[in-house]
């Protein structure tokens, strides 16, 4: 009689196998981490930077439709009342909203100049900063766009 051989293959991994697994795993992770939440804060970045281009467009749509600027910005603006809730702006209620980022209170400041006079306009600072996240910020900001008439011979109104 024959006797059978049997020959069992090992299907399960070595110690080596799976350390090597779990440090690539970490290389790969340590890698893609950081760039997701630098993506994250970019996005949030770009979010702020829109949302302050929306308030200049909604105030000055405001001031045309109404024929008046109010001292409160978020009674002009749902971009404002957005930047509020989130803790990203802090209105004055004199004609001034601050923009917080990167850790600075003041990292954009818009308001508007000569409010009760016929040439009124919105305006937007630019504070020196040392903060890296805050200058990138303004950097989002197109200077072009600013001063915007609000009143006077730039703006029209229809009767």
């Amino acid at each position: 009689m024959q006797e059978k051989r049997m020959h069992t293959l090992s299907s399960a991994f070595t110690m080596i196998e799976l350390i090597f697994t779990i440090l690539i795993i970490s290389i790969v992770a340590s890698i893609a981490i950081p760039k997701l939440s630098a993506t994250r804060d970019d996005a949030k970045m770009s979010t702020v930077a829109q949302n302050i281009m929306t308030t200049a467009t909604e105030v000055a749509a405001y001031a045309v439709a109404k024929a008046r600027i109010e001292p409160s910005f978020s009674s002009m603006s749902r971009a404002t009342k957005v930047m509020i809730n989130y803790g990203q702006a802090d209105d004055t209620g004199n004609y001034e909203l601050d923009i917080k980022w990167g850790g600075e209170d003041e990292c954009i400041k818009m308001k508007v100049e000569d409010p009760d006079d016929n040439e009124a306009k919105l305006t937007v600072e630019k504070p020196n900063t040392n903060s890296n996240l805050c200058k990138r910020l303004q950097s989002l900001i197109d200077d072009s766009s600013f001063p915007l008439p609000l009143r006077g011979s730039h703006v029209l109104y229809d009767n």
